[in-house]
């Protein structure tokens, strides 16, 4: 059985510029799985060296769609943690993840 048995498409990561985000995305990305960042425009450079070459979104949407899961890793206030996650909740719903 390989580390990524059963996965059948790309794990979105939600804050992979954070120090939690960051971390989970290095473990999958030694373990083979394909992966996508969900970015704002202003973090984009923030995005570790060893992490390059993986797909950068800036819309939910558009990363979301045939996506395997979604991980998020954001922190931040109500607005954040609720509000904005929900949203993320929606779209992954109505993209199929």
């Amino acid at each position: 059985m390989t580390e990524r048995e059963g996965i059948i498409g790309p794990i979105v990561i939600i804050g992979a510029t954070g120090m939690m985000g960051g971390l989970i995305a290095k473990e999958l990305k030694e373990k083979g799985v394909e992966l996508r960042f969900l970015v704002r425009p202003e973090s984009h450079s923030r995005i570790p060296s060893d992490l390059s070459g993986i797909m950068v979104y800036n819309l939910a949407e558009e990363a979301f769609a045939g996506a395997y899961a979604v991980v998020s890793c954001v922190q931040g206030g109500k607005d954040t943690i609720v509000d904005t996650q929900l949203e993320w909740l929606t779209i992954a719903r109505s993209t199929g993840v």
